[in-house]
């Protein structure tokens, strides 16, 4: 039966005042005992001030907050992409459509001539 204690990150506070200036912030650990690698007790330590030697902490958050800010902007990148795509494909629509509209304006354009120029005939005759 092996006993082992280590220390674990719980949170990071950061706050700002009323005038969105930083403020301060603090860090809180939680101690907890494993035995045989099962964790066995806990506890919550009270939170303190972050410190010169919670640097490496700080630079692992400031990755996570940028992996999370960049995720973010590759899925509103392709979210533009696929609504770039869907309006492609309705402006390609439309052109088509407008397309056969035209064409049958055309030919309506042209049987009204025929039937007029059947009836300037009907009637010269």
């Amino acid at each position: 039966m092996a006993l082992t204690k280590s220390r674990i990150e719980h949170e990071f506070l950061f706050r700002w005042d009323e005038q969105g200036n930083p403020q301060g912030c603090h860090i809180a650990y939680r101690d907890a005992v494993q035995e045989d690698g099962v964790e066995i007790a806990s506890k919550f330590l009270e939170p303190r001030p972050v410190q010169l030697e919670d640097a490496d902490k700080l630079a692992e958050i400031g990755a996570a907050i940028n992996t999370s800010v960049l995720a973010d902007n590759a899925r509103q990148a392709a979210q533009i992409a696929a609504l770039d795509a869907a309006l492609n494909e309705v402006q390609n629509a439309k052109a088509a459509v407008e397309a056969e509209r035209d064409t049958a304006l055309n030919g309506l354009t042209d049987a009204l001539a025929q039937i007029e120029a059947l009836k300037a005939q009907n009637r010269s005759v």
